[in-house]
């Protein structure tokens, strides 16, 4: 299988950049409603406080896109090996070929689900066909048209499909 490191971890860094940014928002709450300036500007935590905050927060929100990513992994995988190992390597076979894959969990996906709806239709001398929807097979001979309607009924009702 593909696959690609998230991001790298980092740390919050705090520059004299992010610390204007917030002076330039504090001062611009306080002329927002001149009348309450002071009493806003009381209320406003000074610039170490704020950028500790969002150091904090900088390293819970990484975490949670980690763990996002990793649910996802594990969802696609758990989907992937409930494929019989012949499919299963047909699709690896295609997705490893394809260019426009990455590797991600979400392009994965991406072709379990067509497989499943019948757009990838698994043939053991061709690989992973790609079979347009029927909205689009005007060009398409009746023979195609009907395995592409077979395989999709199939799929969805877990009937056999007639070969």
């Amino acid at each position: 299988m593909k696959f690609e490191p998230f991001m790298p971890r980092t740390i919050y860094e705090d520059t004299p950049r992010k610390r204007k940014a917030l002076h330039r928002s504090q001062r611009q709450q306080r002329e927002a409603l001149p009348l309450l300036a002071e009493l806003i500007a009381e209320r406003q935590p000074d610039a170490d406080t704020v950028m500790t905050q969002r150091a904090a927060q900088w390293a819970k929100t990484q975490q949670e896109w980690r763990n996002s990513r990793a649910a996802a992994w594990r969802a696609v995988r758990r989907l992937y090996f409930s494929y019989d190992p012949e499919l299963r390597a047909g699709i690896l076979k295609f997705w490893n070929a394809h260019r426009w894959f990455t590797k991600n969990p979400g392009n994965l996906h991406y072709i379990l689900k067509r497989v499943n709806s019948g757009g990838y239709i698994f043939d053991k001398d061709a690989g992973l066909r790609n079979i347009t929807p029927i909205a689009r097979t005007r060009d398409c001979s009746d023979e195609v048209r009907s395995a592409a309607n077979g395989q999709r009924y199939a799929r969805k009702y877990g009937v056999p499909v007639n070969s």
